[in-house]
């Protein structure tokens, strides 16, 4: 069955106030330990990693973190995270920052929750008297390069070792 002009531009509005609907219930927060089941879950999904729910729930309660846990949430279910770590060094007057996990849940990509967790993150350095952030990703994953560099990241000259810790 064909659609009429009308039908489409009716259907187009629903999916705009969807959005507009989703954009107001979106809140970027710092994760808690009552974040860990659904943190667990959505790493599940984004590394295949099995992290017992008990290590993030330590590690998100730990008085003085090592890295700091954003989560982004809409109607209370947590859809994505961003990792990030600040370092110091005595060589250097100002920080470093390193943004170590950042993902979205399938369904919520493409919408601005990953800009808006990589804002979050950015006034957490800011507030830290960071100078240079770096990111770390898959030279495979063209989707992921592209989001960085439209947010002005660049591609460094940097090489990455590796090895195994004993």
């Amino acid at each position: 069955m064909l659609r009429g002009r009308a039908d489409l531009l009716g259907q187009e509005e629903e999916v705009t106030d969807y959005f507009r609907e989703q954009v107001k219930t979106l809140l970027i927060r710092r994760a808690t330990v009552g974040d860990a089941a659904a943190l667990q879950a959505l790493n599940q999904q984004f590394n295949a990693d099995e992290t017992p729910l008990h290590w993030i729930e330590k590690r998100l309660s730990d008085a003085v973190p090592v890295e700091r846990v954003f989560v982004a949430t809409t109607s209370n279910e947590v859809i994505g995270f961003c990792c990030i770590t600040v370092a110091s060094s005595f060589c250097r007057e100002r920080s470093r920052a390193e943004i170590t996990e950042l993902f979205v849940a399938g369904p919520h990509r493409r919408k601005g929750v990953a800009k808006e967790l990589m804002k979050a993150a950015a006034r957490h350095a800011d507030d830290a008297g960071v100078n240079e952030f770096f990111v770390l990703t898959n030279k495979m994953n063209k989707a992921a390069r592209s989001f960085y560099e439209s947010l002005g990241y660049a591609k460094a000259n940097d090489t990455l070792y590796r090895r195994k810790a004993k």
